[in-house]
């Protein structure tokens, strides 16, 4: 269980994803046991003793380097512009992808009327955490610089509610595209998926 990595994301599994599988393994050898008799009954099998993973399991919380950051922004120019602001929501104001698309909930994303501009601040509403339902949060330097060509905009920001992830998937793809047809070696092509990376970074 320690070993295994996601196929796709080639992450370890995390401890819920242990968790289950190790429940699945213990069914299938107590059937074994009981019903099959193809395992001696002397008391718990050894799949039981296996210990259950707990949160304290995760891996250390991985970002994405300024160079990754980076790569995804200039990669967006490119290739799909209207994926900027949600990059600077995540990476530079440590939103949520959720809390910047709205994706699965019953309000709206982020809205443009947020970004007071001549304070520099964006007035964020709809935190997770329920004690603090709003914040605010200063706008840097350089995401102004990034969002500058949004300030005249108004409304939901991200529009397309359900094809955020997948748009992000797709610029990840042609950025490794590109890093490949530019010789970039296959192991540092690209940039990897990283569950809340922006956020953390």
């Amino acid at each position: 269980l320690k070993n295994q990595k996601d196929e796709k994301s080639k992450e370890h599994w995390g401890a819920s994803t242990k968790t289950k599988v190790r429940g699945t393994i213990v069914s299938l050898s107590i059937y074994a046991q009981k019903e099959l008799k193809a395992i001696p009954d002397n008391g718990d099998t050894e799949f039981q003793n296996v210990k259950i993973p707990n949160e304290d399991e995760k891996a250390a919380v991985e970002i994405y380097t300024p160079a990754e950051f980076k790569k995804q922004l200039y990669g967006a120019v490119k290739y799909d512009i209207e994926l900027i602001p949600g990059l600077i929501a995540g990476g530079m104001f440590g939103l949520r992808p959720y809390e910047f698309h709205a994706e699965g909930l019953k309000r709206d994303g982020l809205k443009w009327e947020a970004f007071n501009w001549n304070d520099k601040i964006l007035h964020f509403k709809g935190q997770k955490i329920r004690t603090k339902g709003t914040r605010d949060i200063a706008i840097q330097a350089a995401a102004e610089k990034w969002l500058a060509p949004f300030d005249c905009l108004s409304g939901v920001i991200w529009k397309n509610k359900k094809v955020y992830d997948y748009r992000m998937k797709i610029l990840r793809e042609k950025i490794e595209r590109e890093d490949l047809e530019n010789g970039v070696p296959a192991d540092k092509a690209g940039v990897k998926s990283i569950r809340d990376g922006l956020r953390h970074s």
